[in-house]
């Protein structure tokens, strides 16, 4: 009797998982599948890195795009999440912000269109539309964040982000023989038009993702404010909670301290371009191995924050970026003594050791935040935290960018070694909300 059981069991848990009940939780997965393909298509560390570092040989400007959206998006999100403090919907916020998304989308497509024969002027308007590109997500980001933390239960959670990036990543691990395709030398189109392809991709893939959130029925708030609190007053409330909660204090210096640690492994693809050489195509042999690498990971991330805390994530998936910084602290040293496949090998290695490391750090962040944050106040820590991660955040990619012009790529990729350390190092002081 009981091996008739346990499978009837198991068959009413797997058609109630695919009920009406489960609609919300299956919309937000879809969504996350279709922004992980955009973004392995549209990736500032690779892709996006390639094609600036083709379109003007300057590694500054890769770290200008990398700051770019960070500028109009963390600086700004505060405004917005006071914006909708008294609004009893958060999705036409979201609304917004992605109509936003898709219209910098867009312009940056007509830009790579018509001109390709100015390529400065063509790479200032690309990094101008990631920063619009930002906005959109500081005027989005906070709505999603409270659409989400009310309609997941938090046990869920974990499972949910995890679901987004592996089932995205299964989907995504034929993008780099796409991307591979399409920078080959034998492909019909020519710089830039077979970016042009690829970003053209990406976008589409941008729009539906959108969609699928928007189609998630929002659960109305609790209470809602009878009008807006004053702007001043709002912001000593983002100060109260900055001293008020020493986890989300010391959550800050550790946001503030992770971007010194992995933005040094975002100039791998302009290190394999511009110093060692290598032809356009170890673009996706990088995105597949990546996508592999965070896809197998974040199961195993989604499960251990639901089970044991994300605070144990951030810890984890931090150790693993120590690691991958000291592989590429190594490589310089590698350069001339070993055949250049077996360096190529050995970048790919490290890429896919910092991929596993920041996608349990990307899953662990956010659920960290939301577990931090009262169910009726996420906007207020979303827009404080993304405020006061802000600073490094823009400064870390265009220094490292401006130093890896000027220096060896050695000394930044050590600089990266020690901050990966005092990365790890600070997140032992992260207490579990949980408890």
């Amino acid at each position: 009797m009981s091996e008739l059981v346990a499978p009837r069991a198991a068959a009413v848990r797997w058609r109630r998982a695919f009920s009406a009940e489960y609609r919300d939780f299956w919309l937000i997965v879809a969504n996350g599948v279709l922004v992980r393909l955009y973004f392995e298509v549209f990736n500032p560390k690779r892709v996006v890195a390639a094609f600036l570092t083709e379109l003007t040989h300057r590694e500054w400007m890769v770290g200008l795009a990398l700051a770019a959206p960070t500028v109009f998006s963390c600086l700004p999100m505060l405004l917005f999440s006071h914006r909708m403090e008294t609004e009893p919907r958060r999705m036409p916020f979201y609304a917004r912000g992605a109509r936003i998304k898709w219209v910098s989308q867009f312009a940056l497509l007509l830009a790579v269109a018509t001109l390709a024969s100015h390529p400065f002027g063509l790479a200032l308007f690309f990094v101008a539309m990631c920063g619009l590109f930002g906005l959109g997500d500081a005027m989005g980001g906070p709505a999603f964040g409270d659409v989400v933390a009310r309609t997941i239960l938090p046990r869920r959670r974990g499972r949910m982000f995890g679901l987004r990036v592996a089932i995205g990543g299964l989907l995504a691990f034929f993008v780099g023989g796409l991307i591979s395709r399409c920078l080959g030398p034998s492909f019909g189109l020519r710089f830039p038009y077979n970016y042009l392809l690829l970003f053209g991709t990406a976008f589409a893939f941008l729009v539906a993702a959108q969609f699928c959130f928007m189609r998630v029925d929002e659960p109305p708030l609790a209470s809602v404010p009878s009008e807006h609190p004053p702007l001043r007053e709002y912001l000593r409330s983002a100060a109260r909670v900055l001293r008020g909660d020493r986890n989300v204090f010391r959550f800050c210096i550790y946001r503030n301290l992770s971007p010194l640690g992995w933005v040094p492994a975002a100039f791998i693809i302009p290190y394999a371009l511009t110093r060692l050489h290598m032809p356009a195509t170890v673009v996706g042999t990088v995105v597949s191995t990546s996508v592999l690498a965070s896809s197998v990971s974040n199961l195993f991330w989604g499960s251990l924050g639901d089970k044991r805390g994300n605070s144990l994530v951030l810890r984890w998936s931090s150790l693993f970026l120590l690691v991958a910084a000291a592989q590429l602290a190594i490589t310089p040293l590698l350069v001339g003594q070993v055949a250049p496949t077996q360096v190529l090998w050995w970048l790919v290695v490290a890429n896919a050791v910092g991929e596993i490391g920041l996608t349990g750090m990307n899953n662990g962040q956010l659920n960290y935040l939301y577990d931090l944050a009262p169910d009726d106040q996420v906007p207020l820590y979303v827009g404080t935290v993304a405020t006061a991660a802000a600073p490094m955040l823009i400064i870390a990619p265009i220094a490292i960018g401006w130093a890896a012009g000027r220096f060896d790529y050695a000394v930044i990729f050590c600089v990266g070694l020690m901050f990966s350390l005092a990365v790890w190092i600070s997140t032992f002081g992260l207490g579990e909300p949980r408890r």
